[in-house]
This record gives C-alpha cells, sequence and structure tokens, in this order.
C-alpha cells in the first residue's frame, strides 16, 4: 500500500484537524494549474485524504488492512482526477474554484458531483424591415423567413422558419418590434434569444419625415408668394390637402399643418410642414417683360447695401 502519511507529509499521530491542513497545503502545491504542478501527486494527495480523513477506513490502514471494501473512489466517475470520485470533508475558495474550471460542483462536504452539459443561452437574431411611409398610414402583416439555430443530438443545425408579425399603424420608424423567446435555442437548459425587428422606411419620391412629422417642399411663382393664394398637397394616405398661402410671404418660408403628419396612435397624428420656394421663370414674354420693368418702377430698388 502508499505511504499515505508521507505523501501528506505527517506522522501517523496526526489529528484530523493536521490532516485537513496538511491537505490543503498538499493540494495547492500540485494542483496541475500551479507552478509545481503535478498530476500524479495531486492525485496520491487525493487518495491519501480520502483515507486518512476517514476514521474507520484510518483505523484499517492504521493496522495494515487494505481499506478498499470501504473506499469512496469511484472508478469511472470520469473526474479529473483520473477517475475517482473524493469527499473532501470541507469547503475552501480555492477547491470551489479548480471545480469550476474542471466544470464540476464542490459541495463542501459531500465531495463533488458532475454538472454536465454546461448551458448555453440562444443568441438575438436581428433583422431590419424596410417598410413604405404608406404602411404607417395602414399597418401591415409581414412574413419574414429566417435562419434560427436549434440544437438537436447534442449539436446546433440551422433551420429555416416564417414569422408572421402584425406592424400596427402608426408604429415609430426605428423602434425595435420583439418577439420573445423566438431566437437562436437555447441548449441544456439556457435561455432562448430573441428576434428583434427594427422597422425603417424606405424614401419617398415627395415626403421626408421626422418623427411623426411629415416634411416637403413645394415651388410656388411670385405672384402666389406676394399675392398669397391656396394649393392642394396629395397626402401619403391619398387625403387631399388643402394650404393657404399668406399674401406676402418670403422664399424659404414654412407652413405648418397640424394632423396631417405620421400617425401616432389611432387618434393621433404628427404635422404636415410644408416649405415654399419661389420659382422664377427662365423665359419671359415681351408683355410680361413689360409688366414686370412696370413693376419695378413702382417699386423703391435698392443699389446700396451697408453693414
Amino acid at each position: 500500500m502508499k505511504d499515505y502519511y508521507k505523501i501528506l507529509e505527517l506522522d501517523k499521530e496526526a489529528s484530523q484537524e493536521d490532516i485537513k491542513k496538511a491537505y490543503r497545503k498538499m493540494s495547492k502545491k500540485y494542483h496541475p494549474d500551479t507552478s509545481q504542478g503535478d498530476d500524479t501527486k495531486f492525485k496520491d494527495v487525493n487518495e491519501a485524504y480520502s483515507v486518512l480523513s476517514n476514521e474507520g477506513k484510518k483505523k484499517k490502514y492504521d493496522m495494515g488492512v487494505d481499506p478498499d471494501a470501504e473506499t469512496t473512489f469511484r472508478p469511472g466517475s470520469g473526474g479529473p482526477f483520473g477517475g475517482f470520485g473524493v469527499n473532501f470533508g470541507f469547503g475552501d475558495d480555492i477547491f470551489e474554484e479548480v471545480f469550476k474550471k474542471y466544470n464540476m460542483n464542490f459541495d463542501g462536504g459531500s465531495g463533488y458531483r458532475s454538472r454536465g452539459p454546461r448551458k448555453m443561452n440562444g443568441g438575438d437574431i436581428k433583422v431590419e424591415l424596410r417598410l413604405a411611409m404608406e404602411d404607417v398610414f395602414n399597418g401591415k402583416k409581414v412574413e419574414i423567413p429566417l435562419k434560427r439555430k436549434e440544437f438537436e443530438s447534442g449539436n446546433y443545425v440551422e433551420k429555416q422558419r416564417t414569422f408572421k408579425i402584425n406592424i400596427k399603424k402608426g408604429f415609430q420608424p426605428g423602434k425595435p418590434v420583439v418577439l420573445h423567446n423566438e431566437g437562436h435555442r437555447g441548449a441544456n437548459g439556457g435561455r432562448n434569444g430573441n428576434i428583434v425587428i427594427i422597422p425603417t422606411l424606405r424614401k419617398h419620391n415627395f415626403f421626408n419625415h421626422r418623427n411623426s412629422h411629415l416634411f416637403c417642399d413645394i415651388e410656388l411663382t411670385i405672384p402666389q408668394i406676394v399675392l398669397g393664394d391656396t394649393v392642394k398637397i396629395k397626402n401619403v394616405d391619398g387625403e387631399i390637402v388643402d394650404i393657404d398661402i399668406p399674401p406676402r410671404s418670403n422664399d424659404g418660408d414654412t407652413i405648418e399643418i397640424r394632423g396631417k403628419g405620421l400617425p401616432v396612435s389611432e387618434s393621433s397624428r404628427g404635422k404636415m410642414i410644408v416649405r415654399i420656394h419661389a420659382s422664377y421663370p427662365k423665359e419671359l414674354t415681351q408683355d410680361q417683360i413689360y409688366i414686370i420693368q412696370s413693376l419695378g418702377e413702382t417699386l423703391q430698388s435698392k443699389n446700396e447695401f451697408n453693414f
């Protein structure tokens, strides 16, 4: 039989407290992760402690009787110590860290047990969904085909899935729509990921948007800007909106119409903001030139500018 006292550097009169202290010291010394690490000696230290820390086995060992009949060694347990399970009988932070490294649980008294397969959380799937501006007014039901990782027979496999989502009227572009637990699948009790859908709007051929407001630019003739007028604009949802141009407006002025922007909810909408620009004719008839000249003679022209 091996000399367990020599392995732990003890004499036969050592108390249980001495045995425990010696075990801690020798385990730290020969642990495989230390500079003096030695797998063989580390196993011997555990084997020696499992016998000497058990009063019944220690008595038999001291009498020269093989204690195997009541040994705590369990061949084939698959631990990191050559296939032996060891009853340590006390807890210590360093040993808990050791067992975490080897994916095992340390219970501070009943030994260690295999944790089994490690939990693996599933990742999120992020999707950018490009929609037309009309969809904000009407809402839209969309089918999204995605490849989702699923765990089968110990391995991840990709499977095609189609998810149906309802984009409600008045949704906010850029605000995520989350399908909880529908992302990549977790394994061994790990949580599933989510599907995170970010709706964005495609560029409109007339309107721009910011938050719930619609913006557009229109060109008006000089008489419309000077004298005022009423023009009509077709909104995104097809509604015809009347825009009143105040007399003596200026190039670049903006006109705000409340409640004609993008929907925020079933009963609330943002503004439509119209910016006006003067349209200058590139070609004029002789009659038009005469009228403009006559107008210029009646108005005081500015020829000098001082800062």
